[in-house]
């Protein structure tokens, strides 16, 4: 072998670099393309239906069972139709840049104002013929869609229920999709099929209210109209008791004699001889009475208790004491086999306030569908009750004057019904009821009196 084929072989052969392979030089380089494309492919699997490894061969090939046909002839008409498919729209087109548009600026002024000379030549000349027609041709397009609207309002007929509207459609979907799709069905409220009140609408009146009424009907609606008029005044009492009793009227107010009579009371001011005469004599003889009293009560003192009577009411204390708790250890011994009758018993009182409780639950649901609820700040108030006095029936129908009003009627029962809540009269806070002003007209004060007299 000569030396130039030594050295050759010792110059192709790699150079080994002595470093330390903790340096990012020296770490081995590998290709890993083709495991990252694996992946990519089999992720893109999973994203489009599943991997194709696990499918089955009916799934992934179908058998072409369609004869060899010759190609159609397509006509002039046809092929210009598939050419415009190709096209983009003219949209779409608009929206492509054009280098010969300028760029849009924006005016300094919103909305640029016409000369005043140019809106008066307009003001002075008007509209056009082609103007004229068009305003026309709008206003008839405008009366025909609105006639069209009332006819399908008036015809159209609702043969369906607006809670079952998507029912089996949308059954098995996702809810978080339905309800964020506007897809998922609507949610009855737990009061749609409930009335707030049983009262019915139109209450029947009483029959002592009618034009021609019977004697004992007529006398039952006095008593009651009676009955709520003595309420009112009773309330009207008990204010009046609380209120302006509790202060003297300007008749009965005191004046500075009577405080000079309430000061000087006890001083001896005031008082005669007379009064004072008697009052020592008063005194003397109550003192009498007093040395009396103490002597009696002198001679009737008991005498203490010697040492053996205090032990024998000891001994008697300490035995009554013991016969009561032996009598009380008694009892309840006796009470330990008493306790299944016990038992019964505790179950009998509960089973009572069980039955009281549900009695008293259905009361109040019977007394609430006819209650009046409390819906606002103010209270419900009945209407006044109609009623014509005895004297006040008319003899026929044709001559009956009508009491109330219809409108406050149907007001009140709205109210009755728990459909509004009780409202009063809207008045502003500054504003104020004027009287009717009473004048006499200039016609009538030229007409003397002595003319209109004697007519």
């Amino acid at each position: 072998m000569s030396p130039n084929m030594v050295t050759e072989i010792v110059s192709t052969k790699k150079r080994r670099l002595h470093k330390g392979k903790n340096k990012k030089k020296s770490w081995r380089k590998t290709d890993v393309r083709d495991i990252e494309e694996y992946l990519d492919d089999v992720r893109h699997q999973e994203r489009t239906g599943g991997l194709l490894a696990n499918k089955k061969d009916d799934k992934l090939f179908f058998v072409d069972k369609s004869t060899n046909k010759k190609p159609k002839k397509i006509s002039v008409i046809e092929r210009r139709r598939l050419r415009k498919l190709d096209k983009p729209l003219k949209c779409y087109k608009h929206l492509q840049p054009d280098n010969d548009v300028p760029p849009f600026t924006v005016p300094r002024e919103s909305c640029k104002r016409e000369p005043l000379f140019k809106s008066k030549r307009l003001a002075e000349k008007g509209l056009t013929k082609i103007e004229l027609e068009a305003l026309a041709k709008k206003v008839k397009a405008v009366k025909k869609l609105k006639k069209q609207k009332a006819t399908y309002l008036k015809n159209r007929v609702i043969d369906f229920d607006l809670w079952d509207g998507l029912k089996d459609e949308y059954e098995g979907e996702d809810p978080f999709y339905l309800e964020y799709t506007n897809k998922k069905r609507v949610k009855v409220p737990a009061t749609y099929t409930k009335k707030p009140s049983e009262i019915p609408a139109v209450v029947i009146p009483h029959p002592g209210a009618s034009y021609n009424p019977a004697y004992e009907d007529h006398q039952e609606l006095l008593h009651q109209a009676f009955k709520i008029e003595e309420r009112r005044e009773n309330k009207q009492k008990v204010l009046h008791k609380a209120l302006d009793a509790m202060f003297p009227t300007a008749e009965n107010a005191p004046t500075t004699e009577t405080w000079l009579n309430e000061m000087s009371a006890g001083l001896g001011i005031s008082k005669d001889d007379d009064d004072d005469k008697a009052k020592t004599k008063d005194d003397n003889v109550d003192d009498d009475v007093d040395e009396e009293n103490e002597d009696e009560k002198t001679s009737n003192q008991p005498k203490p208790k010697t040492k053996k009577q205090r032990r024998k009411a000891k001994e008697r204390m300490i035995e009554t004491r013991n016969r009561k708790q032996a009598k009380l250890e008694r009892v309840r011994e006796n009470e330990i086999f008493k306790a299944r009758s016990i038992r019964k018993e505790i179950k009998k009182f509960d089973e009572e306030v069980q039955q009281k409780k549900e009695m008293k639950k259905q009361e109040w649901n019977e007394r609430s569908k006819t209650r009046v609820k409390r819906l606002g700040k103010r209270y419900f108030s009945n209407a006044e009750l109609e009623i014509k006095l005895s004297e006040e029936l008319p003899e026929s129908l044709r001559s009956l004057v009508p009491e109330g009003d219809a409108l406050t009627d149907r007001f009140v029962s709205l109210q009755r019904r728990n459909i509004i809540e009780p409202r009063i009269q809207f008045r502003k806070k500054d504003q104020k009821k004027y009287k009717p002003k009473l004048y006499e007209k200039r016609s009538h004060k030229e007409v003397p009196q002595s003319q209109g007299s004697s007519k």
